[in-house]
């Protein structure tokens, strides 16, 4: 339920391939699990983050105690909550990444009122550090990427993508061209790395989807995905009849409804 207390928050687990569902861990009506990942060495170790947040008509109350860091070695039948370097008290969101060339690295990107940003462990979730306060707009991204090739290497996307190379001590902004065509629009949402060549990575945002060949210093939009998130939409009176359509932070769009010409519309 989006405006409402509900029970069917968690993380949920399948063993039939996604026919049934049990509910392997719950905190509360108002908080749910917003992150989930897995030690490559073993399934049977999971991180989850959980996220309390409620929303309402006029707005959201997004944080309280039932957001925080849990850890499973047992694929979900018990579950301990990581506190040791997490800041305490009213937690927001909270993103998770783990680091596929030494697993027992993660990052974890924390909304705090006081301490908020990225926070790392070496020690598999048993001790944490704040590298520093970087973490753009929290409760609209919050989903870091660690290079699978270097632990080191931190990815955050948002507004603007923020690379590391130092573990999330100091970030630095990517050199991005800013127009639409040879660039990358801003809100940024996930990046992958190519785990053979770190140099490849793909980027998806409310710009669509932008693949990189040299580490975001240039990037290529993959154009050819029938995607888009259309306000309005409304048609003229030519013959053919143009179709005009307005999109969420994407412009607006038009062309002909039909066309004799041999390219098509």
């Amino acid at each position: 339920n989006l405006w409402a207390a509900s029970s069917e928050r968690g993380v949920f687990k399948t063993t039939d391939a996604g026919r049934t569902w049990t509910k392997v861990l719950y905190v509360d009506t108002f908080t749910g699990a917003t992150d989930l990942v897995m030690d490559p060495r073993d399934s049977r170790v999971l991180y989850a983050a959980t996220y309390q947040r409620l929303r309402k008509a006029f707005g959201f109350n997004g944080g309280g105690p039932g957001s925080a860091i849990y850890k499973t070695i047992d694929a979900g039948a018990n579950w301990k909550k990581l506190e040791n370097g997490i800041p305490p008290g009213d937690k927001g969101r909270i993103g998770l990444a783990l680091a596929l060339s030494k697993p027992d690295v993660l990052i974890a990107t924390v909304e705090h009122a006081t301490a908020g940003g990225t926070y790392r462990t070496e020690d598999a979730g048993a001790t944490w550090k704040r590298m520093s306060g970087t973490n753009p707009r929290p409760m609209y991204y919050s989903k870091p990427t660690i290079d699978p090739n270097n632990d080191k290497r931190i990815w955050l996307p948002g507004t603007n993508i923020v690379k590391s190379e130092d573990g999330g001590a100091t970030f630095e902004e990517e050199p991005t061209s800013p127009t639409y065509d040879l660039g990358l629009k801003t809100d940024h949402h996930v990046i992958r790395v190519d785990p053979a060549n770190s140099s490849h990575i793909y980027v998806v945002g409310d710009g669509g989807l932008h693949e990189s060949f040299d580490m975001g210093k240039t990037y290529m939009r993959v154009n050819n995905i029938p995607v888009a998130q259309v306000y309005r939409i409304a048609v003229d009176n030519r013959d053919p009849y143009w179709v005009y359509a307005g999109l969420q932070d994407n412009h607006s769009w038009m062309g002909p409804s039909a066309t004799r010409h041999w390219l098509g519309i």
